[in-house]
C-alpha cells in the first residue's frame, strides 16, 4: 500500500480518508502489526530456497535492439514464486544487481545459507555473482536455471561459463515458471528438483501460503500463513477452521515445547503433537492471515 521511496512507518498517512478515518480492514492489519511488533521485529528469515530476481536481465530484456523477449525473465520468477507458494515450500527472494545501478553485496553474501537457489530465466549475470554461486555450491547448495543458463554478463556481453553447465546446476529445459504465469499451467519440474526443502503441510487447505522466520532469544520458529482463498463473486476471503499444520521435525533447530497462534482477532496456546518425525499444531480457525 506504499511507494519503494516511503519509509514503512509512514505508510499509514496513504491509508488516511479526507475525512480522516481509516478503512478497516486497514485500521485492523495496523494493530495486528503494532500490537506484535516485538514478535515482528528481530526475525530472521528461514528459509532453504532463494528465487533470484535479476537486474541486468531486466535491463537488457527491455532494449528492443537486443531482440529479447520482454518480460521474459519477470514472467519466470512470478511463476516459480507460484509454483513455490502452491507447494508451501518457504523462499526468500534474491537480487542480482548491476555495478552502476544496484550493490548487491548483501544479497550475495547469503547465498551460501540456500539449499537450492533457482534463476528463473536470468539470461545476464555478473563474474561476482557467478562467483558467489559457485561458492553456494561448495557449500552442498543447488542452482536451479530454466531452459537455458545465463549466456551474457551485466553488460551484455557474450560469456561462455562452463561452469553453469556441470553437476552443481540443474537446467530445467522446460521452464515451468514461464509455463505457470503464460499458460496457467503447472509442471512437476521445480517442486520435484527441491523436494528435499523443509516444505509445511496444511491438511484440508489448498490456497494457503507460507513463510518462516526464527528469533534467537529466545529460540523460536514463526510461521506466517496468508489465505489466498479469494471469491471474486462476494469479495472475500473464506475462513479455513481446524487446519493441521506439519513441520519436519529436522528443520526445526530445537525441539518445540510451546506453540501459540496469533491472529487479529484471536490469541491462543495450542497443543503440540509429535508423530515419528513430524510436529503438527491445530490453527483453530483462519482468516486473511
Amino acid at each position: 500500500t506504499s511507494w519503494g521511496n516511503i519509509e514503512a512507518d509512514n505508510t499509514v498517512t496513504h491509508w488516511v480518508r479526507k475525512d480522516g478515518t481509516i478503512p478497516e480492514e486497514l485500521q485492523s492489519f495496523a494493530d495486528f502489526l503494532w500490537t506484535n511488533e516485538r514478535l515482528l521485529r528481530p526475525t530472521t528469515p528461514d528459509n532453504d530456497v532463494a528465487v533470484v530476481c535479476s537486474i541486468p536481465t531486466l535491463l537488457w530484456e527491455n532494449a528492443p535492439q537486443w531482440d529479447r523477449s520482454p518480460e521474459r525473465h519477470l514472467d519466470a520468477f512470478r511463476g516459480v514464486c507460484t509454483l513455490l507458494r502452491e507447494a508451501r515450500i518457504p523462499y526468500d527472494v534474491v537480487i542480482f544487481g548491476h555495478t552502476r545501478l544496484y550493490d548487491d553485496a548483501s544479497h550475495l553474501e547469503k547465498l551460501s545459507d540456500y539449499d537450492s537457489i533457482v534463476l528463473p530465466g536470468v539470461t545476464s549475470i555478473a563474474d561476482r555473482q557467478v562467483a558467489a554461486l559457485r561458492d553456494a555450491t561448495d557449500d552442498d547448495g543447488t542452482v536451479i536455471t530454466s531452459t537455458t543458463v545465463p549466456d551474457r554478463d551485466e553488460s551484455y556481453r557474450p560469456q561462455t561459463r562452463e561452469w553453469l553447465t556441470d553437476d552443481a546446476v540443474t537446467n530445467l529445459t522446460g521452464n515451468p515458471g514461464l509455463v505457470r504465469t503464460r499458460e496457467n499451467r503447472t509442471t512437476g519440474s521445480l517442486v520435484d528438483t527441491i523436494a528435499g526443502s523443509a516444505g509445511i503441510t496444511l491438511d484440508g487447505a489448498s490456497e494457503v501460503a507460507v513463510n518462516r522466520l526464527r528469533t534467537a532469544d529466545p529460540e523460536t520458529l514463526q510461521v506466517h500463513l496468508i489465505n489466498y482463498a479469494y471469491d471474486s463473486a462476494t469479495d472475500s476471503i473464506g475462513s479455513v477452521e481446524d487446519l493441521t499444520m506439519s513441520i519436519p521435525d529436522s528443520s526445526i533447530a530445537f525441539d518445540p515445547v510451546a506453540a501459540t497462534y496469533i491472529a487479529p482477532d484471536m490469541r491462543t496456546d495450542v497443543d503440540i503433537k509429535k508423530t515419528g518425525d513430524t510436529v503438527s499444531i491445530t490453527i483453530p480457525q483462519l482468516d486473511e492471515w
